[in-house]
């Protein structure tokens, strides 16, 4: 929301989209234009030995850019590799805990080129990620949807966890649409409620997205001054919030 204290004019809003990595799991596919800047963030344990970056394949070429605790710039940042070409590593010793941020940076246009981000503990396994207990054991897996319920048209960004290194992963969106990738984002268009599934390894993961209806008319608040605009979940499921209040 942008509120107008005095007049105002000419002004720019800048929007930028972030997605999360998976531990160990690459994201395939990334294109760009020259000077186009991409954003990826991994939040990372403390108790690992090494952290690393990867950007490799693909044609152009794309720059590496990783900060600790705040998004990267061309100007401001961690580690810059600053290599011709997409094939670019970035790697950290006892790395500190915390959210790491990375901007994928268009030197030139670039297409297929794939970024992965893994930490490690001393013994080589990446924390957070599950082993197979057995032969043929399946992946204790899991999905973290950011966020899990909403007024249609809503965003969600899903995450995969608990996925072993270079494993492939399928999403099914529950509405019909299918995905790939340790991270997707996927738009429901419509209110209802959602099963979301996750496969890799021989492993299942299933989470549910909630897609409520905006209410069409908002209506006053005794004694506030205010407006209440409220978004009604399909039959079955729950609201995540009881309403959402605006200035009138």
């Amino acid at each position: 929301m942008l509120r107008g204290i005095a007049a105002y004019s000419d002004v720019t809003l800048l929007a930028t989209y972030m997605v999360s990595l998976a531990n160990g799991v690459p994201v395939e596919g990334l294109s760009g234009t020259l000077g186009s800047r991409k954003f990826y963030k991994i939040p990372v344990p403390a108790g690992n030995t090494e952290l690393m970056f990867e950007i490799s394949g693909g044609t152009g070429n794309c720059d590496l850019y990783v900060q600790r605790l705040s998004v990267p710039t061309p100007t401001s940042f961690d580690y810059h590799p600053g290599l011709g070409g997409n094939d670019e590593t970035v790697t950290v010793s006892d790395p500190a805990s915390g959210t790491w941020y990375v901007m994928l940076r268009g030197i030139d246009a670039y297409a297929d080129v794939s970024l992965r981000a893994t930490y490690s503990n001393t013994g080589g396994s990446p924390v957070g990620s599950s082993n197979l207990s057995a032969p043929g054991a399946a992946q204790a897996l899991g999905i973290i949807a950011t966020p899990d319920r909403g007024p249609a048209p809503l965003d969600v960004v899903l995450e995969a966890t608990g996925v072993m290194p270079g494993a492939a992963c399928a999403w099914d969106f529950g509405d019909g649409t299918t995905g790939t990738g340790g991270a997707a984002v996927h738009t429901y268009p419509s209110p209802g409620t959602y099963t979301v599934t996750l496969t890799s390894g021989g492993g299942t993961a299933r989470a549910t997205t909630v897609v409520g209806r905006v209410a069409n008319r908002p209506h006053s608040v005794p004694g506030q001054g205010r407006r209440e605009e409220r978004w009604h979940h399909p039959a079955g499921g729950s609201p995540a919030r009881g309403h959402a209040r605006r200035p009138q």
